[in-house]
């Protein structure tokens, strides 16, 4: 900038530099515009010192604004009454403004809440699904861990707590996760023993990972016919046994596992199923055990879509159930917790069998992501559930 800009007005500042010769100097356009930048307009950025400008500038008694005696010497020496900028007339207008700010007081600044929780050592077992076969392989991982547990369950709102059940923080060097323990199955639930317990959410396990392997297979389609569909993805998941080793020599600043197990048989005390912490724990229902939610969009219709093609996939066999999902931080769809259903109504709770596939077949309606894929029509899956033996696994 030049030296003498300090005393121009914003016009004659923007004209000194705006001229033909000026402007390949001092206005530098951006790449995208290129040549044409010359015939072009620019939006200009001005950064003003408030403390500064006020000092400068007063406002006679006509309102018009101009330069202070202390920032511009008048020529003649000649002074002309001013009004300071900061003691205008106020503006008989009242403008009361509002905000959700609380200032500090005894009321909202309360003592540090402690947080109740317990370091756990467990063991992972994780699951793989076979391509093709859907089969699901189950292994225990032989290492002992170390994590920190809530005591207290996250604090959900009713329509996002599930109904069987409880979820708490998790973590395992300091990454989050939340950890869900079932607490009722429909039944009384002190008779939920560990190993009940262990054996639901091993089936819960099973349905996260085949969900999973089911939409990957899924977008495969997909991509290959071209078809546009909305983009969510399945949460990853494994299962934690929570073992006592029983070991006098352990505390909390002790990792087990540099212990000799050996000498100590571990006693099973709880099973958890783990997911990693998503930013969002609003939950979105697109099915339920039975029935579908009745709503509009291609997010739907992506959904609606996916349950059609694992129905078809398995050939009536195996279908998703009570399907629902939350957002991640990066604003995408995570399904979790969904049921299934199946003819022999053994793949865990809510399997409600044939009656529960055949709800579904009769209540959907194939949308556009259907016909594009070419999914198979509802008659076809009609007559290929009929024709499923009534003892087939």
């Amino acid at each position: 900038m030049q030296n003498d800009d300090s005393q121009k007005t914003i016009r004659d500042w923007y004209q000194s530099y705006a001229t033909s010769e000026a402007r390949d100097v001092f206005i530098i356009p951006p790449k995208s515009i290129g040549k044409a930048y010359k015939k072009s307009s620019f939006l200009l950025e001005l950064y003003i010192d408030i403390e500064r400008y006020e000092e400068r500038t007063t406002v006679d008694e006509n309102g018009d604004v101009g330069v202070s005696d202390k920032g511009r010497k008048r020529k003649g020496g000649g002074r002309t009454s001013r009004v300071p900028l900061n003691k205008r007339t106020r503006s008989t207008t009242t403008t009361i403004l509002q905000t959700t700010f609380l200032p500090d007081s005894a009321t909202n600044i309360s003592a540090i809440k402690v947080q109740h929780v317990d370091q756990v050592q467990f063991r992972q077992t994780i699951c793989k699904i076979q391509p093709g076969t859907g089969t699901p392989s189950l292994s225990e991982v032989g290492t002992t861990e170390t994590g920190i547990i809530d005591r207290d369950t996250l604090p959900l709102a009713a329509h996002e707590r599930g109904k069987t059940k409880d979820v708490f923080g998790f973590t395992i060097k300091d990454e989050e996760f939340v950890a869900k323990k079932l607490v009722n199955i429909g039944e009384d639930s002190e008779d939920i023993t560990t190993e009940k317990a262990a054996k639901l959410l091993v089936a819960d396990l099973v349905h996260l990972k085949r969900m999973a392997y089911f939409a990957k297979v899924f977008f495969s389609l997909a991509g290959r016919l071209g078809v546009e569909m909305a983009e969510f993805q399945v949460s990853d998941a494994f299962l934690i046994k929570v073992y006592n080793f029983g070991d006098p020599r352990t505390n909390s600043d002790v990792v087990v596992a540099d212990a000799d197990e050996s000498d100590h048989e571990p006693v099973l005390e709880s099973v958890y199923l783990v997911e990693p912490k998503r930013t969002s724990m609003s939950v979105i229902k697109f099915t339920g055990t039975l029935g579908q939610v009745h709503m509009s969009g291609q997010l739907l219709s992506t959904i609606m879509a996916f349950a059609h093609f694992v129905l078809e996939n398995t050939a009536c066999k195996y279908m998703f159930a009570d399907i629902q999902g939350s957002y991640d931080k990066n604003g995408l769809l995570v399904l979790f917790d969904p049921m299934t259903h199946t003819p022999s109504q053994s793949s865990g709770l809510g399997d409600h069998g044939l009656a529960g596939i055949r709800d579904f077949i009769e209540s959907h309606q194939c949308n556009s992501i259907c016909s594009a894929l070419k999914l198979a029509s509802v008659s076809a899956l009609e007559s290929t559930l009929d024709a499923l033996p009534l003892n087939d696994d």
